[in-house]
C-alpha cells in the first residue's frame, strides 16, 4: 500500500488485482473439437461465470483476477469431463479441456 499525505491527512491506497484472459479448446478424447459445450469458471467466492465453446471448440474468459483459484467444469450432452482446479498467476491462452474416453 502507498501512503499519500494531503493537507496533513494520510490516505492508504491499496493496489488493485490485475486481470488476465483464460481460453483454450474443448476437445474429445481423440482430439476433435466440441462445439456448444458449456464451460463454467467458478471463483472461490462461489461466483460462476459461463460461456459456450464455438463450433471449433474454442472458449474464452476475460477479466479473470490474478492470484485466485478457480474451478473449471464442462458439460456436454455427449461427453463427460473431469473438473479441473487452476491457480491463475498469468494469462492462460491454451487451457484445453479434454473429454474422458
Amino acid at each position: 500500500m502507498a501512503a499519500n499525505p494531503i493537507n496533513g491527512q494520510v490516505t492508504l491506497v491499496g493496489t488493485t488485482a490485475a486481470s488476465v484472459s483464460i481460453g483454450g479448446r474443448v476437445l474429445s478424447a481423440n482430439g476433435q473439437p466440441i462445439g456448444k459445450a458449456k464451460v463454467l469458471l467458478t471463483e472461490a467466492s462461489g461466483n460462476v461465470r459461463v460461456t459456450f465453446s464455438s463450433p471449433l471448440g474454442y472458449y474464452h474468459f476475460d477479466d479473470v483476477a490474478v492470484g485466485q483459484n478457480y474451478a473449471f467444469s464442462v458439460s456436454s450432452k455427449t461427453f463427460v469431463f473431469e473438473p479441473r482446479l487452476l491457480a491463475v498467476m498469468e494469462e492462460v491462452p491454451d487451457l484445453d479441456i479434454v473429454a474422458l474416453p
